[in-house]
């Protein structure tokens, strides 16, 4: 038996919780190289790994979305796993990047810098 389809209006959002979020990027891409800079700019020539919710009637919305070259997906684990192998960059929750940021596994240069996030079920 299927699900019914729930309205938009049907379904209620909460804050969960303030995280800091910083930006990563797997050890061999361009911009983890020694003297690699990070501005606006530089960010907007790269692939921007973005989650995004792909339900039909979704609300999109474009946080911390800087890239104009973005791929999509739709869990953060892969978006993890596709920012480790090098593929792009993008925002994580600090917390759950931390170990592999002191391991130097998934670097974050200081000028890529963090910023303050609330996330919302």
């Amino acid at each position: 038996m299927l699900a019914p389809e729930l309205k938009p209006s049907a379904i209620e959002r909460h804050w969960l919780c303030d995280t800091r979020m910083v930006k990563v990027c797997g050890p061999s891409h361009p911009l983890a190289m020694p003297g690699a800079v990070a501005s606006r700019v530089e960010l907007r020539c790269h692939v921007q790994i973005v989650v995004t919710d792909n339900q039909p009637n979704a609300e999109k919305s474009a946080v911390s979305v800087a890239g104009e070259r973005q791929w999509r997906v739709n869990e953060l684990g892969a978006k993890y796993d596709l920012l480790k192998a090098g593929l792009g960059w993008g925002h994580m929750p600090e917390d759950l990047v931390s170990e592999d940021l002191k391991e130097g596994s998934s670097p974050r240069s200081s000028a890529m810098g963090g910023t303050s996030a609330r996330l919302r079920s």
